[in-house]
């Protein structure tokens, strides 16, 4: 009789650990999953990003604001004028 019920206890035990055991497996399992997802929207974000970077470069080129200036009317002058300063006051003297 106390053969039996140490048998049965065993048994419990054994299909409590196993239960305990598949529960566990399925939480991994899930787990995995998600870090699939995010890992996935890490990616797609990392590419948006690139693809957001080239985007402000490409805006902030000088030739995409030469032709903006053109549009806007602006245009190269013929030629340029030096215009000799005065010296200020405050200046040192280099002599």
């Amino acid at each position: 009789m106390i053969k039996n019920k140490k048998v049965k206890i065993n048994l419990i035990i054994i299909a409590l650990l196993f239960l305990a055991n598949v529960l566990v497996s399925v939480g991994n399992g899930n787990f995995g999953s998600n870090l699939v997802d995010v890992e996935k929207k890490s990616l797609t974000l990392t590419e948006e990003n690139k693809k957001i970077k080239q985007q402000i470069i490409a805006s902030d080129s000088l030739t995409k604001i030469e032709q903006q200036e053109l549009q806007n009317g602006f245009q190269k002058p013929d030629n340029i004028v030096y215009i000799k300063t005065i010296p200020t006051v405050a200046q040192a003297s280099t002599k």
